[in-house]
């Protein structure tokens, strides 16, 4: 008991099973340091957790040298905005296509992007070691590699999508730790509000798998059609969305977490990522389009 913040650890004396519910119920057996016992007035029983799956528990993600990547691009990018012009918080790999609006990098044929950081491309030796490392990274969260995900209730997840109160959809939307994958086994979308729930662990992890392609709702300045949103401890950065074909994220979106596409990635007028967005993976077509956007490494200010 930490008397101080006034916080009871509960510690089993053996380990718990992986996706599994308890139950705890308090008594009056609970007694203060001078041996009062806690009244029954305040008790709230009972109450429920549920633990994480064994995927979870037992997974760990590791980008090695694609870690400080905003943005990774096999085909070059495209920047379609003049001003404000896309803003990037991350190194950028472009690689083995350099070019930016056609034309070979650092030159951009329009209005540059600003990249508050380092930039590798071509077939500089770096920049293939950073493209091999997101390969090996995109692989590890596939269905083959990472086994056993929650199947989705609806193709359409967050607060507008599918109605119901299935997992992910409208009537559902707040998801806790685990590994997903569509319910389609092909495409998500992303309308509303996703909300994901770290349930106070810093460390929680959040894995969707999108064998197909991954969209985002538009919306308006100011009104997002999409929005991610994270709560109790839950983090951008451990965040991942392994996307088998291409991502868009639509005008004024609200993102959050690492996107990994085999294909392209869209970022549509207006949409903010706070997570990398590495298009490319798998595919030398696989580009990136920007429209007055923002991306960020995670913990980079990820201004959203």
């Amino acid at each position: 008991y930490d008397a101080l913040n006034n916080i009871a650890v509960f510690s089993p004396l053996s380990p718990l099973k992986a996706s599994t519910t308890y139950t705890a119920l308090m008594t009056t057996g609970a007694t203060d340091l001078a041996g009062n016992a806690l009244a029954a007035g305040l008790l709230q029983n009972p109450w429920s957790f549920t633990t994480a799956s064994a995927a979870v528990l037992a997974l760990s993600i590791d980008l090695k040298l694609a870690t400080p990547f905003a943005i990774a691009s096999a085909a070059g990018m495209t920047n379609a905005s003049t001003l404000p012009a896309t803003t990037i918080n991350g190194d950028v790999v472009l690689s083995p296509n350099s070019t930016c609006n056609a034309v070979t990098w650092p030159a951009c044929g329009g209005v540059s992007p600003i990249v508050n950081g380092a930039v590798l491309v071509g077939a500089d030796p770096a920049a293939l070691a950073v493209k091999a490392d997101l390969l090996a990274a995109y692989l590890s969260l596939m269905p083959a590699n990472l086994p056993g995900a929650v199947v989705l209730g609806c193709g359409t997840i967050g607060t507008a999508g599918g109605a119901g109160a299935l997992l992910g959809c409208a009537g559902n939307a707040t998801l806790p730790p685990g590994v997903y994958i569509s319910a389609t086994a092909s495409t998500i979308g992303l309308t509303g509000v996703l909300t994901l729930d770290g349930q106070g662990d810093a460390n929680s992890q959040f894995v969707f798998q999108v064998p197909s392609a991954l969209t985002t709702a538009p919306g308006a300045p100011g009104a997002p059609g999409s929005e991610v949103v994270l709560i109790n401890g839950a983090k951008a950065s451990n965040v991942w969305w392994q996307v088998g074909s291409s991502a868009t994220l639509g005008t004024y979106a609200r993102f959050q977490g690492n996107v990994l596409a085999a294909a392209s990635i869209t970022m549509e007028t207006g949409s903010r990522s706070c997570g990398r967005l590495l298009a490319g993976a798998v595919t030398a077509s696989g580009t990136l389009a920007f429209d007055a956007n923002v991306v960020s490494v995670p913990g980079n200010g990820c201004p959203l």
